[in-house]
């Protein structure tokens, strides 16, 4: 967290959300002082895209405002480390059902998607073509082309936007649109 106000200094500790309050243990500062571990419960006052603002009631009983403003992801590490094949594969053991999915992500921006999907005692080819780019900390795509059912995890001609976790050499962590952790495993030739 970088907090700004009186002093800009950087923070560096644990926090949990509980609705709107923060629980928080700051373990280091980057302020000229030394400052031991501490925890302190906060209420959040206003969370948005920029940061959050946060009341706090200091050790003498003096509240007072602390604005955080949101750290940017390194989206020119994202783009660096994007590109390339990524397999992801999901298996509904209960139903018989699976989905096998390579996505390549070129560094001009083209995205190519090719797959075999088995859904109700059904199997079929998926391919697909679009764009994509990191914006934000988020893999945004659009399927431009499509056949098969490839519909199911990229939407034609709509813009989806997964939360990128991390991404290295060997796999890609995202948060995707319904809210799950995917990681994939970057396929090498």
């Amino acid at each position: 967290m970088i907090a700004t106000g009186a002093t800009n200094c950087v923070l560096n500790g644990t926090w949990l959300l509980d609705g709107s309050k923060l629980f928080s243990v700051t373990l280091e500062s980057s302020l000229e002082q030394n400052l031991a571990p501490q925890e302190e419960t906060v209420e959040i006052v206003r969370l948005d895209s920029i940061g959050m603002t946060v009341k706090s009631k200091s050790g003498n009983g003096v509240v007072r405002n602390i604005k955080f403003r949101r750290k940017l992801p390194p989206d020119a590490d994202f783009n660096e480390n994007v590109p390339g094949t990524w397999q992801f594969a999901m298996t509904n053991s209960r139903n018989g059902e699976w989905v096998t999915l390579m996505s390549t992500y070129q560094r001009d921006g083209t995205a190519l998607w090719d797959g075999v999907m088995h859904l109700e005692a059904r199997t079929q080819s998926i391919r697909g073509t679009g764009v994509w780019r990191v914006e934000h900390g988020f893999l945004c795509t659009v399927a431009t082309n499509s056949t098969g059912d490839l519909t199911e995890g990229v939407p034609l001609n709509k813009l989806c936007r997964d939360q990128i976790l991390d991404v290295d050499s060997i796999q890609l962590s995202y948060l995707n649109r319904s809210g799950k952790t995917n990681t994939v495993k970057r396929v090498t030739h």
